[in-house]
């Protein structure tokens, strides 16, 4: 496997060398993959656009979905990656985590009980509801066209209660897909330094005391030091700013 870059010389020299060497077929199969762009263009430092996954994962996204908004490119064709399109990932994962955990409950709290549904886990291996899903996989690996199918199985299935083979195909999927079930996973915690939360404090006690000029610039104060403050009727919470 590879980029487009490496068909030719690179590939094609392994595979003259190798089977002239060994006598048998290097590979039946070969995957080669299209550029990917960032914002529109070459990545690149100088430019601005230049990722590592350790810097996606720091501005607050999640690697499921780094996964997913790399996978919605047909590898034959070039895929523009941008933020916009990570913040779209992060929804998209997160509609499957709610599917994964509504699937959950309402099978663990009706009469299939947790241990029924592993054993039964461990000899379904059928595709009744998911077929359209793998029958995408299937075209050339299309694996945007398999969300598509993905989405719409789900949406169909919407405010009802689930099957026990409903939810191990779309456990099995998803896992072959994205690598992981979305929810099973704990996401890292984020450690809010010290200062952030004297900062949150504060506005907190500002606000208890209607004090909201005070609440206001402090909120401003998070922002500028890339935090963000959601309000709940009990308390408050603090994210990373996703930038």
């Amino acid at each position: 496997s590879g980029g487009v870059d490496l068909l030719f010389p690179h590939h094609e020299n392994e595979i003259a060398q190798s089977q002239c060497c060994n006598g048998t077929t290097f590979a039946r199969h070969w995957y080669h993959s299209e550029h990917l762009l960032v914002d529109g263009t070459t990545m690149s430092k100088s430019k601005g656009n230049y990722y590592t996954l350790r810097d996606l994962v720091d501005k607050g996204y999640s690697a499921a979905a780094v996964r997913y908004a790399l996978l919605m490119g047909h590898p034959r064709k070039q895929l523009n990656f941008t933020l916009d399109s990570l913040h779209a990932a992060e929804s998209a994962t997160n509609k499957l985590a709610q599917w994964s955990l509504h699937g959950a409950l309402s099978l663990f709290s009706s009469s299939v009980g947790e241990r029924d549904y592993l054993e039964q886990k461990s000899v379904y291996s059928g595709w009744a509801h998911f077929g359209d899903v793998i029958a995408a996989l299937h075209d050339d690996l299309n694996i945007p066209a398999a969300f598509g199918q993905l989405f719409s199985t789900l949406e169909k299935a919407k405010g009802r209660k689930l099957s026990v083979e409903e939810l191990i195909e779309f456990e099995r999927i998803t896992e072959v897909i994205l690598g992981a079930v979305p929810g099973k996973t704990e996401s890292p915690k984020t450690t809010v330094p010290a200062p952030i939360t004297a900062l949150a404090e504060k506005r907190w006690a500002a606000k208890q005391a209607k004090d909201f000029a005070a609440a206001d610039a402090l909120r401003k104060e998070l922002t500028a030091a890339g935090w963000s403050m959601l309000d709940r009727k009990d308390g408050y919470s603090l994210e990373p700013l996703k930038k």
